[in-house]
């Protein structure tokens, strides 16, 4: 990234963490299967770790680049499309599929408050929503997964940012 601007970097880092949670890095598609769920409840799994990993990218990049008036939520979100519009060309899920599911989540992580977040009661919604897919989810498992892939996930991604 050498001869990039800073606003470039900050877009290929969006893009790459984007990718690199995509690739199953975090939360493989083989750990999913270990849950025994059914496949659409893996399906809501894999997107809800997604959901909770952009989320988590969103607010690294924002502290990172807090002082720079180009780094507005748009600019965030335009990276991550193109970030998952990339993953796609590599046999990754389909952009236009995954990005407003990946997207509404987001906002609904929003309203949560600060100590609802700090509770991982962000986390236990999104088990809840794998359960009502598959009624033999296990719901302290699934939260316990969400967190530490995404605990992984922000380790990772902060480097990216010099955090």
């Amino acid at each position: 990234m050498f001869g990039l601007g800073k606003k470039s970097r900050a877009a290929e880092a969006i893009r790459r963490g984007v990718r690199a949670s995509l690739t199953g890095a975090y939360l493989h598609p083989s750990e999913i299967e270990s849950f025994g769920l059914n496949k659409s409840a893996s399906s809501w799994l894999y997107t809800e770790a997604l959901a909770h990993h952009l989320y988590a990218l969103g607010y690294i990049s924002a502290s990172a680049l807090k002082t720079e008036k180009w780094a507005t939520l748009d600019f965030f979100f335009d990276s991550a499309i193109d970030g998952m519009k990339e993953a796609e060309k590599n046999n990754g899920p389909v952009a236009d599929q995954i990005a407003p599911v990946i997207l509404k989540r987001y906002n609904e992580f929003e309203s949560f408050t600060g100590q609802e977040r700090v509770e991982a009661t962000h986390y236990l919604s999104s088990a809840e929503l794998v359960a009502k897919q598959d009624s033999t989810a296990n719901l302290e498992e699934i939260t316990r997964a969400l967190q530490t892939s995404t605990d992984k996930y922000v380790a990772d991604a902060s480097k990216m940012f010099g955090i």
